[in-house]
């Protein structure tokens, strides 16, 4: 992977427990994990309509170094939009990631 392509500044955010309610029912917040360079490229963009309300969809995928502790629930932070991620493929021998990822407006 050529680390010239990586261009796009993300933060990785993990949904963790950050206490309990009233009712001792878990508490989650997505709190940042890391924040690293990666590729970024759109694969498919599309507006839809749902409950008679429009909304619009990106699909991505990010490429960046390996790290322990990424999780298929985690999101991707990329110029101000939050994506969730639909798939993780390690490359090499867990050299880096290629993530897929889709953000909602």
């Amino acid at each position: 992977m050529n680390p010239g392509t990586m261009d796009r500044r993300v933060t990785i955010r993990q949904r963790t427990q950050t206490g309990t309610d009233e009712l001792n029912v878990p508490v989650f917040e997505m709190v940042d994990l890391t924040t690293l360079w990666a590729q970024r490229t759109d694969l498919a963009g599309a507006e839809r309509v749902a409950a008679g309300q429009p909304f619009a969809s990106t699909t991505a995928v990010f490429k960046f170094w390996y790290f322990e502790g990424l999780l298929a629930t985690d999101e991707i932070e990329s110029d101000g939009q939050i994506f969730d991620i639909r798939g993780i493929k390690i490359l090499g021998h867990y050299e880096a990631y290629e993530v897929t990822a889709e953000a909602q407006s």
